[in-house]
């Protein structure tokens, strides 16, 4: 056989095998347990791949959303933002919480971003974190950051309610 032949082969099978352990990525990744709710938001896991406005340690802080109206006004906002959000669906609302499942656009992997309207302190706390892998290479932190300037030009454009 040909050593490009080899080669050739060699590649593809390795092209389809990770192929095959990232789709096992995106079907197996339920959503963890201990997601927040009502109650409140979860502090980060120790790794690297998460964001949260109510966990203190500074590798996982970010600041919540500014918040001047009311809960109801709010969640409306929040849906409205997400779903110009690119690959990501409403899975869960309950009173003043709301949570997304946010797709990657190459592999696939679940994300989950969550809100919680603390409308009383002016404030929306939010949690964005990977379902797998160790890093998530700033991925959440981003996705955070882009959605609070969305959420402020809204605030802008429309004023609080």
């Amino acid at each position: 056989m040909h050593p490009i032949v080899q080669v050739l082969i060699i590649a593809g099978v390795s092209l389809a095998s990770l192929c095959l352990v990232m789709l096992g990525f995106r079907w197996f990744s339920p959503p963890p347990a201990g997601l927040g709710g009502p109650e409140g938001l979860q502090p980060c896991p120790d790794k690297p791949n998460a964001v949260s406005s109510s966990d203190p340690r500074p590798s996982h802080h970010i600041a919540p959303f500014s918040c001047p109206m009311g809960q109801a006004e709010a969640i409306d906002l929040i849906e409205r933002m997400m779903a110009g959000h690119p690959r990501s669906t409403l899975v869960q609302r309950d009173g003043p919480y709301i949570r997304f499942e946010c797709r990657s656009l190459l592999f696939r992997f679940i994300d989950d971003i969550e809100f919680l309207v603390d409308a009383p302190h002016g404030l929306v706390e939010v949690r964005s974190a990977s379902r797998a892998g160790h890093s998530d290479l700033g991925v959440n932190r981003a996705r955070v950051e882009h959605l609070r300037r969305r959420w402020e030009a809204a605030l802008k454009r429309n004023g609080p309610a």
